[in-house]
């Protein structure tokens, strides 16, 4: 979805510039961030809101709060090129980091990069999420495959308040929820190579001699074309180059 969907009372992009910096700036993709996720409505139904004799509580009788299983736990993502994810609670925000450099083991330091953010309304339970940076995704065989959280790292905290303001909680792991599917590479079709060859330098070939349309060239046989030029004709997605084989 666009950055100018409706959430929380704002809008997505409005809502994430708050993540605090810094923030993943993927090279491989001309979008920062590279997208935004949200859900239809609440991340799940609630069978049951019974509040007793008193009724619901007049001002924000049913709110949800996002929770780790701990502070700086491995999402058990990684960045594209082999960066370990953990998360941290940052206000409202659940943001998986890295590090640049270091051993690779985030542990909160300012300086760690944002790859990911999660948000949910607090009155509605719809959530949110922005991406960075691409993710690794092994499966080699799938270039559709997707990767979602550990279980059992984020869970929703639903509180529902009666009249006279008595609360009661529970928790929902919503772990499986936040997945990451994958951008595998793809032919561009429309996307078109010019290569001319200057043949002067063949045995039976003719020396220049400035004719209308001849290559001008050096007496030997070259061709011109730049280098690389046949990786238009691929679109590696927001993983980057890898490598492309042509025949």
């Amino acid at each position: 979805v666009a950055g100018t969907t409706a959430f929380a009372g704002s809008t997505l992009a409005a809502v994430f510039s708050a993540v605090d910096t810094p923030r993943g700036d993927d090279p491989h993709v001309t979008d920062n961030p590279i997208g935004y996720a949200l859900t239809n409505g609440t991340v799940f139904s609630l069978t049951t809101q019974n509040y007793g004799a008193d009724g619901a509580a007049a001002v924000k009788p049913i709110q949800y709060e996002l929770v780790l299983s701990s502070n700086n736990v491995h999402s058990g993502l990684q960045t594209t090129d082999g960066r370990d994810i953990h998360l941290f609670k940052e206000g409202n925000f659940i943001v998986g980091r890295y590090e640049v450099g270091g051993n690779n083991i985030p542990d909160g330091s300012s300086d760690e990069v944002a790859a990911f953010a999660i948000s949910i309304d607090p009155a509605t339970g719809q959530l949110a999420m922005v991406q960075y940076v691409s993710l690794h995704h092994p499966n080699e065989g799938n270039p559709d495959d997707t990767v979602q959280l550990n279980d059992g790292t984020l869970s929703v905290k639903v509180t529902l308040t009666d009249g006279d303001g008595d609360p009661a909680s529970d928790t929902v792991d919503i772990s499986c929820v936040i997945q990451f599917e994958d951008d595998g590479p793809a032919l561009v079709g429309g996307a078109t190579l010019s290569i001319a060859v200057d043949e002067d330098g063949l045995t039976t070939g003719n020396a220049d001699a400035g004719r209308i349309g001849e290559t001008a060239g050096t007496g030997s046989a070259v061709a011109s074309g730049a280098a690389g030029a046949l990786n238009a004709l691929v679109n590696f997605g927001a993983d980057g180059p890898g490598s492309a084989a042509f025949s």
